[in-house]
């Protein structure tokens, strides 16, 4: 599939919720990017694998790729999208963890985002 491809795809598992389709998706899209050298592709996959990390309630496994999503997206120069790796990490601290300590910065963040994408580091 094409880059374009997997992300219908991806877009369409995730709005009805079928992870397991998610996260098999967001893997190829990884691999994809990562294989041709494009961290916004990379990025992107990232973000859907913490999407389908987090409809597991896998909370560490969710923050680890909407981080990894954050930095692909930061290098690509991709502010919106650092943006949806923040809120992610939100949720993922939210609804998963109940931890308000870590959701708050970044909301913060994502709310005076400058056009390099970076607020600084999140523990």
């Amino acid at each position: 599939m094409t880059e374009e491809q997997l992300i219908a795809t991806a877009k369409t598992a995730q709005r009805t919720s079928d992870f397991p389709a998610l996260e098999r998706t967001a893997r190829e899209l990884i691999a994809c990017g990562e294989d041709r050298g494009d961290a916004t592709a990379a990025g992107n996959g990232y973000a859907y694998l913490g999407a389908a990390l987090i409809g597991r309630n896998d909370a560490p496994g969710a923050r680890a790729a909407f981080e990894r999503s954050r930095e692909s997206l930061q290098a690509a120069g991709d502010p919106m999208g650092v943006v949806r790796a923040l809120n992610g990490l939100g949720v993922a601290a939210m609804d998963l963890e109940l931890d308000v300590a870590a959701a708050g910065p970044r909301v913060v963040c994502a709310g005076r985002l400058g056009p390099s994408g970076s607020c600084g580091s999140f523990g």
